[in-house]
């Protein structure tokens, strides 16, 4: 028979065990905190990268845009200030393609009056030239609608899906007023 152990426990075991509960709290403590901090500092590194990632997206369409914002102010202008006149069909439409040249991003540039008649440069990627039209838009309810939700400054129209070209067209409309008067709007089409 083994003698047993009567009476209270050795000091030694009772000092091993609670240092041994004492490192294992610790190292518990010390792990949970750092896991912790790592997954704050994770996702708030993540967070930041995809803001970033969507500020970066956002100034690239920004400035894809721009330039179609600028050439549908700069005609308007032009027309408001009767330093061009639209019924003055040659220099208008060099005005027109002029627009063009220097934004490849844009597809058309046009004057739609307030009857939804009008002129267009246009861009045909095709046969590499700009051609030039005058348009009824009277009878196409997208347009009708698109040109109704024009206010005052430049506008960006909801994007329009056109199955003859198989494409998606942002708009931007700028009304042009001629003696304070609504005359129609310059459209660039991107």
């Amino acid at each position: 028979m083994s003698p047993r152990i009567q009476g209270p426990v050795s000091i030694t075991i009772t000092l091993a065990t609670a240092i041994g509960l004492l490192v294992f709290v610790t190292a518990g403590s010390v792990l949970g905190v750092g896991v912790w901090l790592a997954q704050k500092n994770t996702f708030s590194l993540l967070s930041t990268n995809a803001d970033q990632a969507v500020d970066a997206a956002v100034q690239q369409i920004e400035q894809h845009l721009r330039p179609a914002e600028y050439q549908a102010e700069f005609i308007a202008a032009r027309i408001e200030q009767g330093d061009v006149d639209p019924a003055d069909t040659e220099s208008f439409d060099q005005l027109l393609t002029g627009a063009l040249a220097a934004a490849p991003q844009i597809e058309a540039v046009m004057l739609i009056g307030l009857d939804l008649h009008g002129q267009a440069a246009g861009r045909n990627r095709e046969h590499n030239r700009i051609d030039l039209n005058n348009f009824d838009y009277s009878a196409d309810p997208v347009v009708r609608a698109s040109l109704g939700a024009v206010g005052p400054g430049r506008n960006w129209g909801a994007p329009i899906w056109r199955d003859e070209y198989k494409k998606t067209y942002l708009n931007l409309a700028y009304p042009v007023l001629r003696e304070g008067k609504p005359f129609g709007a310059v459209v660039a089409v991107v």
